[in-house]
């Protein structure tokens, strides 16, 4: 029982900290990485793909290539109400963080000042009243999520959303690469 005792204590106080370092240290390097990736977008290749699969109002599919390589993946979804834009960031054909954002419209996009006065509204549509309704970040190393910020808070690792969620992107970011492909 003491050698038990002594086990947990030892990794309690050096193990499991020296880990949170390492993933603290990746997420670090990886938001490093994705502002370099965001300031130097003008000097990269880029493909384009229209996409209207998972949209009412279309969509995009733009891959930023450095030196024939994947960097960065974006995908816009546009919709009556909103917009969603993920971000996918590679470094050496690896996933590494995907950013997903989803803007929320003030009224509908067609909803100008006849359709308002139609519907007993003053506010029309607005694009600067636009707002961020969800901001999700997820970290990769390989093909495990280490980590995953909902608007910058870390999500609990134990729900089973944490781990569909560690399943389903890399999947949807494979698709993605094949239309750009394509």
């Amino acid at each position: 029982m003491k050698a038990l005792t002594i086990a947990l204590t030892f990794l309690l106080l050096f193990v499991l900290p020296a880990v949170a370092q390492k993933t603290e240290g990746l997420i670090s390097k990886f938001d490093k990485n994705q502002k370099a990736v965001r300031d130097s977008l003008a000097g990269y290749d880029t493909v384009f793909r229209a996409i209207g699969d998972k949209s009412a109002e279309g969509g995009e599919l733009i891959g930023y290539f450095k030196n024939n390589k994947l960097a960065l993946m974006q995908v816009s979804y546009f919709g009556e109400t909103g917009k969603r834009i993920t971000e996918y960031y590679y470094m050496d054909d690896l996933l590494y963080l995907v950013e997903d954002t989803y803007f929320k419209y003030n009224r509908p996009i067609y909803w100008d000042a006849e359709k308002a006065r139609e519907q007993g509204d003053s506010v029309i549509f607005d694009s600067a009243k636009t707002e961020i309704d969800e901001h999700d970040k997820y970290y990769f190393r390989g093909s495990d999520m280490i980590e995953w910020l909902s608007h910058g808070k870390p999500v609990n690792k134990k729900l089973a959303a944490y781990k569909g969620g560690e399943m389903m992107i890399p999947k949807q970011a494979d698709e993605l690469k094949r239309k750009l492909a394509s």
